[in-house]
């Protein structure tokens, strides 16, 4: 989403990606155990995901859920910092540059990228096939939210925290620019990330009273990067 007049602009960004919800996946069906932390999102919000626990060898759901949050933390450390650093121009080389990026955290069906962490490389090869179909239909299914609108988050909301934070820091509107990887996460939960970026659930984007202290935190701490 991006608001453009003249030099003035304020930008925001969000998406529904493949890989946070493959990942997410891969932690729920097969009941990854993971350490409690404001970035590690609650289960999906798809009750049909019952534990599959006997696809991870055993005695090796501990070590898997071990390696599972710094997994998380690159692939949406990936998303985070192309959306926050768009190139002028695609070019080839740029788009190379992109893929590697990528497929340095994320390279099914193989997961070469997760060779030092053999307990979760097997979970995601053993779910790869069901996650990617689930992530698809998913993402597909919510596309279009409520109303038409363009986006999980309502544009006016957005626009009138965008420009409410350009005027309480006296700073030109092309100055304020944040990001939300919204996931289909239960619950209306939602955490900073880095400067400028957020993660939030389908509800948190949804509710426009959550969605304002949602987009005060990305706007705000964006202005520092």
């Amino acid at each position: 989403m991006m608001q453009q007049a003249g030099s003035a602009s304020w930008q925001f960004t969000e998406g529904i990606e493949e890989m946070p919800l493959v990942a997410l996946f891969v932690r729920d069906y097969v009941g990854l155990p993971i350490m409690e932390r404001p970035d590690a999102p609650p289960r999906l919000d798809d009750g049909s995901l019952h534990d599959h626990r006997d696809l991870v060898g055993f005695g090796q759901h501990d070590a898997a859920g071990a390696a599972w949050t710094d997994w998380w933390l690159r692939i949406v450390s990936v998303i985070v910092r192309q959306w926050q650093h768009k190139p002028t121009s695609m070019d080839q080389q740029v788009l190379l540059q992109r893929l590697a990026e990528h497929q340095a955290v994320f390279d099914p069906p193989a997961f070469d990228s997760l060779v030092g962490s053999p307990a979760l490389r097997e979970a995601a090869r053993a779910t790869f096939e069901n996650a990617i179909r689930w992530a698809g239909t998913r993402r597909s299914a919510l596309q279009m939210p409520p109303d038409g609108r363009p986006g999980q988050f309502d544009y006016d909301t957005v626009r009138a925290m965008a420009e409410q934070v350009a005027r309480q820091h006296q700073v030109n509107p092309g100055a304020v620019h944040g990001c939300a990887v919204v996931l289909p996460v239960r619950t209306t939960w939602w955490t900073h990330f880095a400067p400028g970026a957020v993660l939030c659930s389908i509800d948190a984007a949804r509710d426009r009273g959550i969605a304002r202290t949602v987009l005060a935190d990305a706007f705000e701490s964006g202005l520092s990067r």
